[in-house]
C-alpha cells in the first residue's frame, strides 16, 4: 500500500528495518485521519506508520476529508470514499485517532472481519459533535471497538460516566514525541521566516480552528508593544485571524508561516521568546509538549490535561491562564517575558519532560496492543 496524503512528519527516518517476524509482519494495516493539514494527529500517524513499516506491516494512510473540504455534501462523500476503502483494504489492522473515523472502523471493519480495530480518543466527549458522541459511544460499548486509547489521564478520566463496557475495553498510552535537533541560531531562523530582529517574539503553532484559541493573542498584541506573533499552521481560521490583525492594528506584527516543516518548527520553538497556547480544550496538548521539549517558556490555558503533562515531578514553567479575555493574557505575557530566571528554568525543564515523554515509549505500546489484538 501507499500513502494517500502527505504527513506533518514527512519521511520518517528510523533504525534499520527490524526482521519480518511476529505477528504484524505480512499484515495489512489501514490508518483513517479525518483531513491532512499538518496536525499533530498527521505527525503522530505518520511515527506509527514507520513503526509498522518497520515491523513488516503493509501501511495504508487514508484521509477522509480532502484539504479544504468544508461543505456537508463533500464532507458525506469523503466518509462514502473511506467506508469504500475499508471494503477495499479488507485491512488487518485499522487505527483511527478521531471519531468519525472511529465509526467507520466500528462498523464497516467489523463487517469486513478486521481483527484489531484500535481507536485514539483525540476529541473530549463535551468537545465532540452530539452525533458523533452518541455513534462512538455506541460503538465502544457494544464491542466494535478491539481497544480505546486514552493519550492522558485527563482523556481517560473524562469517559469516567460511560457504560463499564466501555471503559473496559479504554488504555491508557500516553503521546511519545522525539524533537529534531536544532542547530541554527535564532538570527538565522528568524530571517528565513521574514521576522525582522530585535523585537521579542511569541510562537503560535497550531491546526488554525477556532479550538486554539490564538484570536486571544491576535487581540492581546495592542498591549504588548516591541512583540511579535509568529504564527505556524494552517486551517479554516486563518482569513478570520488575519482580518483580526488588522482590525486590531497589529497586522505588521503577526506572522502567518503556514505549514511548516516539523524541523523548522523545531527551531522556532527553541528560539521564541515565549510559547503561547491558547486552546480551549486538548486531549494531550502535543505542541506544548514539543515546545517544552526544546526550552521555550510557555503560557497556556489553564485546563487539566495542560497542567498534567507540562508538569513533571512538581517541576512546571508554565504560566496557566484560566481567563478567555485578551487582556488576562496580556497581562501574563507581559509578566512571563519579564520573569526573572524563567527562560533557564524553562530550558533545565527540557530535559525532564523529553525523558516523560518519549516516542519509543509510545511505539512500543503502540505495538504490544496492535499484537494483542492479533492475538
Amino acid at each position: 500500500m501507499t500513502p494517500t496524503g502527505s504527513l506533518l512528519a514527512g519521511p520518517i527516518e528510523h533504525a534499520a528495518p527490524a526482521p519480518a517476524t511476529g505477528r504484524i509482519a505480512g499484515k495489512r494495516v489501514l490508518v483513517l485521519i479525518h483531513s491532512d493539514e499538518g496536525g499533530g494527529v498527521e505527525y503522530l500517524a505518520g511515527v506509527m506508520r514507520g513503526e509498522l513499516e518497520r515491523c513488516g506491516a503493509d501501511v495504508l494512510v487514508h484521509f477522509l476529508y480532502p484539504k479544504g473540504c468544508r461543505s456537508k455534501a463533500r464532507k458525506l462523500g469523503g466518509i462514502a470514499r473511506a467506508a469504500l476503502e475499508i471494503i477495499r483494504q479488507r485491512a488487518d489492522v485499522i487505527l483511527t485517532y478521531q471519531p468519525t473515523a472511529s465509526v467507520l472502523a466500528g462498523v464497516v471493519g467489523r463487517l469486513t472481519g478486521c481483527r484489531a480495530r484500535i481507536v485514539h480518543q483525540s476529541n473530549m466527549p463535551g468537545d465532540t459533535d452530539p452525533i458523533a458522541r452518541a455513534l462512538d459511544r455506541a460503538m465502544g460499548s457494544s464491542g466494535l471497538y478491539s481497544v480505546i486509547i486514552a493519550n492522558s489521564r485527563t482523556t481517560e478520566e473524562a469517559f469516567a460516566d460511560y457504560p463499564a463496557s466501555y471503559r473496559a475495553r479504554m488504555r491508557l498510552i500516553e503521546h511519545g514525541v522525539a524533537c529534531p535537533p536544532v542547530s541554527r541560531d535564532r538570527a538565522a531562523v528568524l530571517a528565513r521566516h521574514g521576522v525582522p530582529q530585535g523585537d521579542r517574539v511569541l510562537l503560535g503553532a497550531a491546526r488554525l480552528s477556532a479550538q486554539k484559541g490564538l484570536a486571544r493573542i491576535v487581540s492581546a498584541l495592542p498591549q504588548l508593544p516591541g512583540t511579535r506573533l509568529v504564527i505556524a499552521g494552517q486551517g479554516p481560521e486563518r482569513a478570520r485571524l488575519e482580518a483580526l490583525a488588522r482590525q486590531e492594528g497589529v497586522a505588521q506584527r503577526v506572522h502567518f508561516l503556514g505549514y511548516v516543516p516539523r524541523d523548522e518548527l523545531a527551531e522556532l520553538y527553541a528560539v521564541c521568546d515565549l510559547f503561547v497556547f491558547p486552546t480551549d480544550w486538548e486531549t494531550f496538548g502535543l505542541a506544548a509538549v514539543e515546545a517544552a521539549m526544546l526550552g521555550a517558556p510557555i503560557v497556556a490555558k489553564d485546563l487539566p490535561v495542560l497542567r498534567e503533562v507540562l508538569c513533571v515531578d512538581g517541576e512546571c514553567p508554565t504560566r496557566f491562564v484560566a481567563s478567555a479575555e485578551p487582556d488576562a493574557w496580556a497581562r501574563a505575557i507581559a509578566g512571563a517575558l519579564i520573569e526573572p530566571g524563567l527562560p533557564r528554568r524553562a530550558r533545565e525543564f527540557a530535559h525532564s519532560i523529553a525523558d516523560k515523554y518519549g516516542e519509543e515509549r509510545m511505539l512500543g505500546a503502540l505495538i504490544e496492543t496492535v499484537e494483542e489484538c492479533l492475538a
